[in-house]
C-alpha cells in the first residue's frame, strides 16, 4: 500500500513539474459586446472544451471551442473591461491577458 501511494504521489509531482502554464498572446476582436465571440490565442490550453475556464474580470464566459493554442468564447452578460483569465483544469494553471 505504501509503495502504491508513493507511486501516485511521484506521478502527480512529475505531471506538475512538466505541466505547461497557459499563456495568452492575443485576443480578437479586442472589443466585443455580450453575445459576440472572441478568439483567444496562446499556448497551454486544453483541447477539451470543459477543461478550460475563461473569465472576463470576474464573469465566467462560455467556451465555444478549444485547441491547445486557441479558445473561442462568447462574451457573457455583465462582462467588464478587464483582464481575460484562462484556467486549464487539467494542469490547474492559469494565465491573464497582457491587454485589457
Amino acid at each position: 500500500m505504501k509503495r502504491f501511494l508513493l507511486t501516485i504521489v511521484a506521478s502527480l509531482a512529475s505531471i506538475a513539474l512538466y505541466a505547461q502554464a497557459p499563456t495568452i498572446t492575443s485576443f480578437l476582436p479586442t472589443n466585443a459586446r455580450a453575445g459576440e465571440t472572441i478568439t483567444i490565442t496562446g499556448t497551454g490550453f486544453d483541447s477539451t472544451i470543459s477543461n478550460n475556464i475563461v473569465f472576463f474580470g470576474t464573469v465566467k464566459a462560455p467556451v465555444v471551442s478549444s485547441t491547445s493554442t486557441e479558445i473561442v468564447v462568447t462574451v457573457p452578460n455583465g462582462a467588464t473591461h478587464s483582464l481575460l483569465n484562462v484556467i486549464n483544469l487539467t494542469t490547474s494553471l492559469s494565465a491573464s491577458s497582457p491587454l485589457y
